[in-house]
């Protein structure tokens, strides 16, 4: 191999090797900062619906308190009218026969009960909400809510509905449905087994036909030994609406939204508040896409996730699952942040979709990628320029040599009088 082919080869190998390294380590980093970019979009996406899954959380409990505080003054509004300046009497010696109507099965039977006396005057039967009925009316329009005046059936504790402006759903008052001592499923009804101890039960409950924040006051006899009625007052869930414009106006990413599900019993799996409520009602469990088994999961895990406590962050759990709407062609990537609030047996779903961060990480990978590319030039002319100059080095150290070995071979040919002319100051001049 000549001088001139070790001299030139043994640069470019040099330049080829400190460009490769270059690239190489380019390329590496790169793989490092997408992966670390995809990680931190994941962190972003993960902490932001968390958070609106606890701002959600924590409004709803202020919208409780605020309930519940309205509720228990609604009571006292009620007692009073109705016990301390009023007069309401279980015990008269007329009767009344009632065809009682259970609230949740619609059984009914016949039942004779003393009929109940306000200042004197029966309550009457009175299911047309034009005509006014005494107390229940005056409450409701006191407090803006409704109010139910309650009589005990039995020794089990069934109670009656014997004045109210609770609307059915003909839009008449609800007189003559009663709550059960237990539910259709046989567990006791905790409004009931409330009352029983002779407690005031606060609270979610299922009235007539529809979800309730609701306050019920147990009533003594003369005795005060024994329950023989109940005076409630309630807002419906529904009526709420300022907080489900709050929550279906939240949106997360650009289509990201929060939904609300019941986790347990009627409500269980059924949309309570979707994305623009054009899905509430809807039960999301029904079907047979393999996706919905590991979300059934996740909704029935939510219960068991608690509430807060105080100097403790709400609890919440974070869920990534595909999603295919009513008229997408395919499922997307979802990501969603749950948390459940216990009092209302919400399950509070922040969810967002992870195409709408793709663009995130293509702007932040963006700038890797022209990196890699102006590495890849600017490697390109060094290469070139390398070997340009290589090139000319190559000639410059070579040239003198050939001209050397030229006239050694004339002088071993004999040819003595050669003179070689070399006016370098290197070692070969």
């Amino acid at each position: 191999m000549k001088i001139r082919t070790k001299i030139t080869g043994m640069a470019m190998l040099l330049v080829l090797l400190a460009a490769a390294s270059i690239f190489g380590v380019a390329l590496y980093q790169k793989k490092i900062l997408e992966r670390n970019v995809g990680t931190e979009v994941e962190q972003f996406v993960r902490s932001e619906t968390k958070r609106v899954a606890q701002d959600v959380y924590i409004m709803c409990r202020a919208i409780e308190e605020s309930l519940d505080q309205m509720l228990a003054h609604g009571l006292k509004v009620a007692m009073e009218l109705g016990v301390r300046r009023g007069h309401l009497d279980f015990n008269g010696p007329d009767s009344f026969t009632w065809q009682a109507v259970n609230q949740f099965s619609g059984e009914s039977h016949r039942v004779v009960l003393p009929k109940v006396k306000y200042n004197g005057h029966w309550l009457g039967h009175n299911t047309d909400s034009t005509v006014p009925t005494p107390l229940v009316d005056e409450v409701s329009e006191l407090q803006g809510m409704t109010c139910t005046v309650f009589q005990r059936i039995n020794e089990a504790g069934d109670m009656l509905r014997v004045a109210t402006t609770v609307p059915s759903l003909d839009g008449s008052r609800a007189i003559g449905t009663y709550i059960p001592r237990f539910n259709p499923d046989g567990s006791p009804n905790p409004v009931i087994e409330t009352l029983l101890r002779g407690e005031v039960f606060s609270g979610r409950a299922y009235v007539v036909n529809d979800w309730y924040q609701t306050g019920y006051q147990p009533l003594w006899d003369a005795s005060g030994s024994r329950v023989v009625g109940a005076l409630y007052v309630g807002k419906k869930h529904e009526s709420v609406a300022s907080l489900r414009r709050v929550i279906q106006d939240i949106v997360i990413g650009k289509s990201g939204y929060v939904a609300v599900i019941g986790a347990q019993g009627e409500q269980r799996g059924k949309y309570l508040i979707s994305k623009g409520g054009q899905r509430d009602g809807e039960d999301v469990f029904k079907g047979d896409d393999p996706s919905l088994k590991s979300f059934r999961l996740v909704i029935d895990k939510a219960p068991s996730l608690g509430s807060d406590q105080p100097d403790k962050v709400t609890p919440t759990l974070y869920y990534k699952y595909p999603w295919q709407n009513p008229g997408e062609t395919q499922p997307r990537r979802k990501s969603a942040s749950i948390a459940y609030f216990e009092p209302w047996d919400w399950v509070i779903m922040v969810t967002a979709y992870n195409d709408d961060y793709a663009q995130i990480q293509q702007r932040m990978a963006s700038p890797l990628a022209h990196m890699i590319e102006w590495i890849a030039w600017v490697a390109a002319v060094v290469i070139v320029l390398s070997l340009l100059i290589g090139y000319y080095v190559t000639r410059g150290i070579v040239r003198p040599l050939d001209e050397a070995v030229a006239i050694f071979d004339r002088i071993g040919q004999g040819q003595l009088d050669l003179q070689l002319n070399v006016t370098g100051q290197d070692e070969i001049g």
